[in-house]
């Protein structure tokens, strides 16, 4: 059995719709999705949502100019992303050591080092373009499974642990077992 997390914010909406693409034609074993998020630019009637640590009461919100904290990205990333991949992994009753490839978003190598470094799982296994392309947002996951499959890195029936975060502080992982082929 295989367990898929994957979170729906804007950037990721295109990564999700992508691996949903990828799994009518390629994935094996394909169950589920959850989601995260802790967005608060809401507008309309004031409603309580569920987060990860308390309810949260959203009563309005606007539209502003984006701004980011890179080091609260960062401290976000490191401490939230290797926790979604293990309870993705959990989910699919499987361990890290059963993982194949490690694909996160290429936003920073640092916080990839760290992610598998809390992970337990070597750099070797990481796939990352980001010293060749740096972090193309909502693209860096397909760009980066797309070319890790034209080069042979990822075959038939690896598998692979992703995980995304992105805009609003949303964030997800999804395991799956690579069942495509490699097209030049």
């Amino acid at each position: 059995m295989f367990f898929v997390i994957f979170s729906l914010d804007a950037p990721l909406v295109n990564n999700l719709c992508f691996l949903i693409t990828l799994c009518v034609y390629f994935f094996e074993f394909l169950n589920s999705y959850y989601a995260y998020s802790n967005g608060i630019r809401y507008v309309g009637k004031s409603r309580t949502i569920a987060t990860s640590k308390q309810p949260t009461t959203l009563t309005s919100g606007t539209y502003a100019p984006l701004a980011m904290n890179g080091k609260k990205v960062y401290q976000f990333a490191t401490r939230e992303v290797p926790v979604v991949i293990e309870e993705a992994l959990a989910a699919a009753n499987m361990s890290v050591d059963q993982v194949d490839w490690v694909l996160l978003h290429q936003a920073n190598i640092r916080i990839m080092e760290v992610v598998a470094k809390r992970l337990g799982v070597p750099m070797e296994k990481v796939i990352t373009n980001l010293k060749s392309y740096g972090n193309t947002s909502a693209a860096s996951i397909p760009l980066a499974l797309d070319e890790a499959v034209r080069n042979g890195t990822v075959k038939k029936g690896d598998v692979i642990a992703c995980a995304g975060f992105g805009a609003g502080l949303s964030w997800g992982s999804a395991i799956f077992r690579w069942g495509g082929e490699a097209t030049p």
